[in-house]
């Protein structure tokens, strides 16, 4: 019962950050956090593209470039399969993925990549790790980051109607 109210308050808060005003980088940073204590990870960092789209300031990290790449590569389906799913991915030794290996000596052992889609594409990701390895959350968890991925989604969605929509104002 406890762990079910502590996720109920999790998904509140999620929620409230979401449907704020306020600013959008601190949002996504913020529920990131949240997703990350959750979901028992140690760390997180929302990783978006077409950060100006959305009127947020860009990156240049290039720990954030190497993860957008290797999210994109594993989230995104091929033409035939359809729309991208909100279902998130489980990497649960990444210092044997070819491509998250380099984060190894950072103290990354485990992820989990919640997508976020705009439309028909994978917008970003919010990137969750762990320094353990070899973890495997339950479905209960899996599906809990999934709907926090949708929310984030919709907020995307939100941020980015509302970049357009400032543009095509100071454009009249």
């Amino acid at each position: 019962e406890h762990t079910s109210r502590r996720e109920a308050e999790t998904l509140r808060e999620v929620a409230e950050l979401i449907a704020s005003q306020g600013d959008l980088a601190e949002s996504l940073e913020r529920v990131a956090v949240l997703s990350a204590e959750l979901l028992g990870m140690d760390d997180c960092s929302p990783v978006v593209r077409g950060r100006g789209e959305l009127g947020l300031a860009s990156s240049n990290d290039p720990d954030e470039e190497r993860l957008w790449l290797a999210a994109l590569v594993r989230l995104r389906p091929d033409a035939e399969e359809g729309p991208p799913s909100f279902e998130p991915l489980v990497v649960p030794d990444a210092s044997v993925d070819e491509d998250l290996g380099a984060l190894a000596p950072h103290g990354c052992g485990s992820l989990i990549m919640i997508p976020l889609i705009q439309g028909m594409r994978v917008r970003g990701a919010l990137v969750l790790s762990s320094s353990k390895r070899s973890l495997h959350p339950s479905s209960r968890r899996v599906a809990l980051a999934g709907t926090i991925g949708r929310e984030v989604s919709l907020a995307l969605d939100n941020a980015f109607l509302l970049q357009q929509a400032r543009t095509r104002a100071a454009n009249l």
